[in-house]
C-alpha cells in the first residue's frame, strides 16, 4: 500500500532520510530510494514464463544510463591506451627523475591514485610494471618498490573513489542517492590514505637501498635482476601530440 506525504524537508527528516530536499526537486535523484527501518517481508509473487523472458529487456531499459556510461568510459580508456600516452608519460617521468627515484615513487603513487579515484585506473596499470621495475632496480631498490608504487597507488585510488564512474556513480545511482553524498569524507580519506601509502613505501624503499637483505623478495634478487638486465626502453616518446592527449584526458 502506498502512502502520500508532503514533499518537504520535514518529511525527509521524520523518515530519517539524510538527503536535502533539493536533490529530489532538481532531479539529481530520480529513482526510488529506501526508507530506513521500513524493511518487511512481503508475499512472494511468482512470475510466469513470459515475464521471465521479458525481465532482461526491462532490466536493460531501466539501467540504460549506466550501460551507456560504461560503454563510453570504457571506450575512452581503450582509446587512451591505444595512443600509448599513459606509457609515454610514465617513461618520460622515469627518465626525468633518474637519480631522484624517491620523487618518482611519490609521483607514481599520486598520479595512479588520482587516476583510480577519478576514472577507475586499475587493471590498465599492468603496462607500467615493465617500465618502472628496471628503473627502480637501477636505483638499488627491489622490484617490490615498483610493484607497491603502482598497485598500492591504484588500490587506494579506487578504494577512496571520488568521481570514479564505476564504483561511485553507478553504485550511487543503483542506491538511489546523489553521487556527491559523502564526497568530502571520501576526498579526505583519499588524501590521508595516499599519504600513509607513500610514507610506507618510502620507508621500505630506503631500508632496502641501505640493506638489500631486508627485501621481502631478497631470495629472488638475482633472478629478477637477470630477467630485467637486458631491458631496453622501447616505449613511445612523449611527443607534443601525446602531451595534448594527456591534457585533454
Amino acid at each position: 500500500n502506498s502512502v502520500s506525504l508532503p514533499a518537504t524537508q520535514e518529511t525527509l527528516d521524520q523518515l530519517n532520510i539524510k538527503i536535502p530536499l533539493e536533490k529530489f526537486t532538481t532531479g539529481a535523484i530520480w529513482k526510488p530510494i529506501n526508507i530506513p527501518k521500513t524493511y518487511q517481508k512481503i508475499t512472494s509473487r511468482p512470475q510466469g514464463i513470459l515475464a521471465y523472458i521479458k525481465s532482461p529487456i526491462k532490466g536493460i531499459i531501466d539501467v540504460a544510463d549506466i550501460i551507456f556510461l560504461v560503454l563510453i568510459i570504457g571506450g575512452l580508456i581503450g582509446i587512451m591506451n591505444l595512443t600509448g600516452a599513459f606509457n609515454a608519460g610514465i617513461s618520460h617521468l622515469a627518465d626525468a627523475l633518474k637519480g631522484r627515484e624517491y620523487i618518482l615513487i611519490i609521483a607514481v603513487v599520486v598520479l595512479i591514485a588520482a587516476g583510480g579515484t577519478t576514472f577507475g585506473l586499475a587493471e590498465e596499470t599492468i603496462a607500467f610494471y615493465p617500465i618502472l621495475i628496471p628503473v627502480f632496480l637501477a636505483a638499488k631498490y627491489d622490484a617490490m618498490v615498483a610493484v607497491a608504487s603502482i598497485y598500492i597507488g591504484s588500490s587506494i585510488g579506487t578504494m577512496c573513489a571520488t568521481t570514479n564512474p564505476f564504483s561511485t556513480i553507478i553504485a550511487s545511482d543503483a542506491a538511489g542517492i546523489d553521487w556527491t553524498s559523502g564526497l568530502y569524507p571520501r576526498l579526505l580519506m583519499l588524501l590521508l590514505g595516499t599519504l600513509i601509502c607513500i610514507i610506507y613505501i618510502l620507508f621500505y624503499a630506503k631500508r632496502v637501498k641501505n640493506d638489500p637483505s631486508k627485501s621481502v623478495i631478497f631470495s629472488q634478487k638475482q633472478e629478477i635482476e637477470k630477467l630485467f638486465s637486458s631491458s631496453i626502453a622501447t616505449h613511445s616518446k612523449l611527443t607534443n601530440k601525446l602531451r595534448l592527449i594527456l591534457i585533454i584526458f
